[in-house]
């Protein structure tokens, strides 16, 4: 190894020999020259030995048969003389490797061994941990800075919420809007400090998933040969410990920034003590963050990162309990979406598949349609006390192939959902009893917000009723019991019961609910969510079933009092309008503890059609009258209609009639406007009602014969309408081994004449003559008035 010293070697001659022995030696492999850039004279000489040494290069090295001579130039300079001198640039010519060696940064900078190490080396997170840690000591001083720069570009419009829906007050104090940028700090590291390992999370989130990662350690050593060219050619003021040091607290703050935007979205900081660093919770849902994002939005920025306004998302109305609910809750979503979109697939296979084959069996069915024409009339020769006899396998297919069908793709969606849960490897990571029952009391409370709107109840109250409605969604049915016996994981089975509940059921969840605060409503004083959950082994069909009888027998209290007492409805009117608008479905209605309150319940529903009729005169009054004419008691219906089946408040349509025709003259007043709603009650009391008898038809169909019906001819038209249509749906369930098939012929409709005439009474039909149109229909035919609906039915149908 030869070392030259230019302050020795004072012209070029010299300078050539020196290297001219160099390249004749064969001892010799490397020369090296010391150059002191703070002499002017051997710095302006930089190009000339570099010129030299190239050509000694070209020439030593041009055969691969000789040993490789490699040189060196080792130039000594302050840093205040890199940024103005013009002669370094030339040793960037050609195809020379260099190295930067910052000597001149102050100790209390950033060490340059632990900055090489920490962007230059891979460092094994799991296994060299106490290393990691010594290294990132300086990220944990940058930590405060990311804090002040995150506050700074940080904007909050958000909605003002209420002081009692938070329980840590430094979280309500960063999300009020008046708040300084230094008093959000402060909120900020006093969080911190209760949640002493997220930080210490939120480093290594940096480490694992930014710095060392392969690309960014490939752009970090290009970063460091880039800035040590740049400070060389005087483009950067500062030295390279410096440089790196700033480049490094610009992504490191980024990161930081692009964190905490995750964790406050959606007052995000009021839930975030509820985690528990036992559990290893932190890192578990800071896994939700897709971190690729930030890399490529760094990619893609135009303005810099720095520069961009922060703003504050709140995508509820509330807040979740649950932390980083938005991100998780979205997670589950895409794989709904997913499972939803290939069963719609295989259900559009299976509809074309069924299209062709009944393309395909159309004379099958002509035959079918034959034998049915020659059936003889079927009503000649009915018998309205025969029992009816069960359905034939077709029929029972047609009657509950919806249903099934349903069942079957709610099944499918969860099932699917548990095995799609199973396999994402952060979801089963993150899902444990306290996120299930967190992320189920969100999705109500987020579900109830539009209800609690008609309530002005207490914060506290709200969270009652939620937490009874999420430990109801977690409960489950006798035939789904099996199911969750068996599954892998028990919470994951549960949270994709609850998911699938509120994707197929939202609306009988938001009947519960609205149930739920209701019966508070009609009685606060009495508490009963202890006493539905009490019972061992409960199902959700049975606190279902008791809380709806709950609530319609505190309704019908709630009615009866002030009816004695003469108050004021206004609160029972509101809890009805309630109960309508979210009004609980069939399944629940048709079981057999609401088929004996069914009166009941349709009485109220006419009830709140008087209320809410401004011609209707002191309306109390009459409801009461209505109470006393139809023997309904407060404590219950009495024998005479306690055993009635289906729409049995319809059998006592003739008494509701009468006495609100009877009222009103009393009265003075017009009733025109309430017989429309009274009318519009039928209907759809009809409609809704699935299971009517035999004789509660021929029961309505003699009321519409009587003198003292006082609807109008249309609409008594509509309500026989109705009234045959319920007849068919009796008359196919009654038909043995028959396929069903719906009656369109007028020859089967007149099958329905012998039903018309047992419902007249002591009437002769000799004389009867078939009106061209029903605007002539007089009083004098009002005894012949079923006979008239029936032909006018049958010519519409013709």
């Amino acid at each position: 190894m030869n070392c030259f010293l230019q302050a020795i070697i004072e012209n070029s001659i010299e300078l050539h020999e020196q290297v001219r022995a160099f390249e004749q030696s064969n001892d010799k492999s490397i020369l090296i020259i010391v150059i002191d850039g703070r002499i002017n004279q051997q710095r302006m000489h930089i190009p000339f030995v570099r010129q030299l040494l190239d050509k000694t290069d070209l020439s030593c090295n041009q055969t691969p048969d000789k040993p490789s001579k490699f040189f060196i130039i080792l130039i000594h300079s302050s840093g205040q003389e890199l940024n103005y001198k013009s002669s370094f640039p030339s040793i960037f010519l050609h195809d020379w490797d260099y190295w930067f060696l910052d000597t001149s940064t102050p100790g209390s900078a950033f060490h340059l061994q632990k900055m090489l190490q920490t962007l230059t080396s891979k460092i094994g997170i799991t296994h060299q941990k106490e290393v990691l840690d010594n290294s990132l000591c300086d990220l944990n001083i940058l930590f405060d800075d990311c804090l002040f720069d995150f506050v700074s570009r940080l904007q909050i419009n958000s909605l003002k919420l209420a002081d009692d829906m938070f329980n840590n007050r430094n979280a309500y104090e960063f999300y009020q809007r008046q708040t300084s940028n230094y008093r959000r700090v402060q909120c900020l590291k006093a969080i911190f400090q209760q949640l002493n390992e997220l930080q210490k999370h939120i480093i290594s989130c940096y480490h694992e998933n930014i710095s060392m990662k392969k690309d960014s350690l490939r752009k970090n050593c290009n970063s460091i040969y880039d800035l040590a060219k740049d400070t060389l050619c005087g483009k950067h003021f500062n030295g390279l410990v410096d440089s790196l040091h700033s480049r490094m607290r610009l992504s490191f703050t980024s990161f930081v920034s692009f964190i905490l935007k995750f964790i406050v979205d959606d007052y995000g900081l009021e839930s975030l003590t509820k985690l528990s660093n036992k559990n290893d919770d932190y890192s578990k849902l800071l896994e939700l963050i897709d971190y690729s994002s930030f890399s490529l939005d760094n990619e893609n920025q135009t303005t810099p990162i720095m520069q961009r306004i922060l703003t504050l998302n709140d995508h509820y109305a509330c807040i979740p309990q649950t932390p980083l609910f938005y991100l998780f809750r979205q997670r589950i979503k895409n794989l709904a979406d997913e499972i939803k979109s290939r069963l719609a697939d295989q259900q559009n296979q299976l509809n074309d598949s069924t299209s062709t084959f009944t393309n395909s069996s159309q004379p099958i069915k002509y035959f079918s349609k034959c034998l049915e024409v020659q059936d003889d009339l079927y009503f000649d020769n009915f018998d309205s006390q025969a029992p009816a006899p069960p359905p034939s396998t077709t029929m029972r297919n047609n009657l509950y192939s919806d249903k099934n069908e349903s069942d079957n793709t709610r099944e499918q969606f969860r099932n699917q959902l548990i095995q799609s849960i199973t396999n994402d490897k952060i979801l089963s990571k993150i899902i444990s009893a306290s996120i299930l029952q967190s992320y189920t009391n969100d999705l109500i409370r987020i579900l109830s917000t539009i209800i609690e709107k008609n309530f002005h109840d207490a914060q506290k109250q709200c969270q009652k009723t939620i937490d009874f409605v999420c430990c109801w969604l977690l409960l489950v049915d006798e035939d789904e019991q099996v199911s969750l016996n068996s599954s892998f994981n028990r919470h994951i089975w549960q949270l994709a019961h609850v998911y699938t509940s509120i994707e197929y059921d939202e609306n009988d969840l938001l009947s519960l609910y609205s149930a739920c605060r209701i019966a508070e409503d009609l009685d606060p004083n009495q508490s009963f969510y202890q006493d539905l959950l009490a019972e061992e082994n409960t199902s959700r069909s049975k606190v279902r079933e008791n809380l709806f009888q709950l609530m319609f027998c505190r309704l019908w209290i709630n009615l009866c009092h002030p009816c004695e007492t003469n108050e004021d409805t206004k609160k029972w009117i509101q809890s009805y309008t309630l109960i309508s608008k979210y009004y609980p479905s069939d399944k629940v209605l048709q079981r057999q503890e609401f088929v004996q309150m069914k009166v009941k319940i349709e009485f109220m529903s006419l009830v709140y059609l008087i209320l809410l009729n401004e011609k209707t005169p002191q309306p109390i009054k009459l409801i009461q009258q209505l109470l006393n004419d139809t023997s309904l008691i407060p404590d219950g219906v009495d024998g005479r209609h306690r055993n009635l089946e289906g729409s049995s408040c319809l059998q006592l349509l003739s008494t509701i009639i009468q006495t609100i025709d009877q009222y009103f003259k009393e009265n003075n007043a017009n009733n025109r406007t309430l017989m429309m709603d009274i009318q519009q009650w039928i209907l759809a009391t009809l409609k809704v009602s699935k299971g009517s008898s035999y004789q509660e038809i021929i029961s309505l169909l003699k009321f519409l014969n009587q003198s003292t019906c006082h609807l109008s001819l249309p609409m008594k038209q509509l309500l026989f309408d109705e009234l045959i249509k319920i007849l068919i749906e009796i008359s196919q369930q009654k038909r043995l081994n028959v396929p069903q098939q719906q009656f369109t012929d007028a020859w089967d409709r007149i099958s329905f004449l012998s039903v018309m005439t047992e419902c007249i009474d002591n009437e002769t039909l000799e004389n009867y003559q078939i009106f061209y149109h029903i605007s002539v229909i007089n009083n004098a035919n009002q005894n012949h008035m079923l006979m008239d609906l029936l032909f006018f039915h049958l010519r519409n149908y013709n």
